[in-house]
């Protein structure tokens, strides 16, 4: 009995010691666990970019641009050759203006040459009959002379109402003229006179072999 009480201090001793290190193993264990979750995946200082180097301090990026035509396309992060430049800003051209888009017509057909097929014969009936549907609706329209190259024949028609001038447009592309010459089409959107006081449209009929579409701009 007194062998027992002697024994039982020393396996006291011992089972606290054996608990106190499995604790210890199991506190070690969860703390390497964390530690590995969280490594850093730091640059060393040595490694890492300066900020006069590329890919160092506040990298300068290419602003991107709309889609055109559904393709992405961005704006080049350094200076280019002019073609360069002009290719990437195709798409960010403004449209021309009504007095633009004229004159650009205007200057083709002049480029074709002179009319060889008497198309001012077949145009100057197209003319009575837009004369006789302006005074039909009581408009104060002026038709100016008209012109024929190679490539087609054009006119100005002035007016002082703007407010009618979708009237008299829809009216003459409504004309039997109109619907029976055999090339395409060509209506400028409203252009301010010179006087200021009058709205300018210009017409163009193409010759049939010019292969031009009809077209109409939006006023």
């Amino acid at each position: 009995m007194a062998s027992e009480k002697a024994a039982a201090p020393a396996l006291k001793t011992l089972m606290i010691v054996i608990g106190g290190a499995v604790l210890v193993a199991i506190i070690l264990m969860v703390g390497f666990r964390l530690g590995a979750g969280t490594r850093s995946t730091a640059i060393p200082v040595s490694q890492a970019p300066r900020a006069d180097e590329p890919g160092g301090g506040d990298r300068l990026r290419a602003a991107p641009v709309a889609p055109v035509n559904g393709a992405d396309r961005a704006l080049p992060s350094v200076p280019g050759s002019p073609d360069e430049i002009n290719a990437a800003n195709d798409g960010q051209r403004q449209p021309l203006t009504p007095a633009a888009e004229r004159d650009l017509q205007i200057a083709e057909l002049a480029k074709s040459g002179p009319d060889t097929t008497n198309q001012l014969a077949r145009v100057q009936n197209v003319n009575g009959e837009w004369t006789s549907i302006a005074k039909e609706l009581g408009q104060d329209v002026k038709i100016a002379p008209w012109k024929c190259f190679r490539a087609g024949c054009y006119a100005t028609i002035s007016q002082l109402d703007r407010s009618k001038v979708e009237i008299l447009g829809a009216r003459l592309s409504e004309s039997r003229g109109f619907l029976s010459w055999p090339g395409g089409k060509f209506r400028s959107g409203p252009v301010p006179g010179k006087d200021g006081a009058r709205v300018e449209i210009t017409w163009a009929f193409f010759a049939d072999d010019s292969g031009a579409a009809t077209t109409a701009s939006a006023p």
